[in-house]
Parts: C-alpha cells; sequence; structure tokens
C-alpha cells in the first residue's frame, strides 16, 4: 500500500509540473492558425489559408486571410489587409507593422484591428504574427 502511494504521489507532482496546456493532438504545420491567451493556446485550427499579392510592386503587399477565425465561436471570415510594406530579404521579404485594420467585404473592421503585426516569407512558408481582440495569434502556412 505504501509503494502504491508512493507512486501516486509522484505521479501527481509531475502532473502538477507541467504547465503545458497545450492539447496533445495540436501540432502547428502548414496552414495552421495558433491562438493564445496569456501564452496559453485557446483555438487551433487547421482549415486556414493565407496568401499575399504584391499589387505595388515590391513595396507593399496584401495579406488575404482566408477562412479566419481568432475564436471558436468566430464565423470563418476571409478578411483582407491591404497596404503592408515589406522589406525585401534573399528568400522573400519580411513585415513589421504596429497596428493595421483588416478588411472584409470591403469594408474595415475597427473591431477586429492587429497589433504588432509581423511575418517573414522565407521560400514558400509564410509566418505571421500578430495580437487581435486580446489574442496572440501565430499563422504557419507553405505555398
Amino acid at each position: 500500500m505504501k509503494k502504491f502511494l508512493l507512486l501516486a504521489l509522484a505521479a501527481f507532482a509531475l502532473a502538477a509540473c507541467n504547465d503545458d496546456d497545450t492539447p496533445d493532438e495540436f501540432v502547428q504545420g502548414d496552414n495552421t492558425i495558433a491562438v493564445f491567451e496569456n501564452d496559453r493556446l485557446v483555438f487551433y485550427d487547421y482549415d486556414v489559408f493565407w496568401e499575399y499579392s504584391e499589387p505595388y510592386g515590391v513595396t507593399c503587399i496584401d495579406l488575404y486571410m482566408n477562412k479566419t477565425r481568432f475564436v471558436q465561436n468566430m464565423p470563418a471570415l476571409d478578411m483582407e489587409v491591404p497596404g503592408i510594406p515589406i522589406h525585401p530579404t534573399p528568400a522573400g521579404f519580411e513585415f513589421d507593422l504596429r497596428q493595421a485594420v483588416p478588411y472584409y467585404r470591403g469594408e474595415p473592421m475597427p473591431r477586429y484591428t492587429l497589433y504588432d503585426l509581423e511575418g517573414e516569407l522565407n521560400g514558400t512558408l509564410l509566418e505571421v504574427e500578430f495580437s487581435c481582440i486580446g489574442y496572440d495569434v501565430e499563422y504557419l502556412g507553405r505555398f
């Protein structure tokens, strides 16, 4: 009985030390959005695809966030963030913007203003991070 109690106590102690609330099935891969609140994963979705266009030559991009939700009960929206200044790199480009207002069906959505928007295209891999409505959002996608 003492051995069982010691084993149970050891298992409880190990579980208590694990502060990673990330679900076992979550692996951020291509075309994944992950949403964090206070560094804790609160939502993820594998059914997103973001793309960009360069309507301004090589100085700016328009970022298209297709089927995007930041929380479980938010409808999946196709949003656009136009006119993001970029800095070319040998493998693509990078950007860093203090804030940007996304558009939905041509209308601005100030409620979903993106803060600390930064990203990088490295070959075919696009990484984007920002804060929105109190959440930290990370996107990882491949073209």
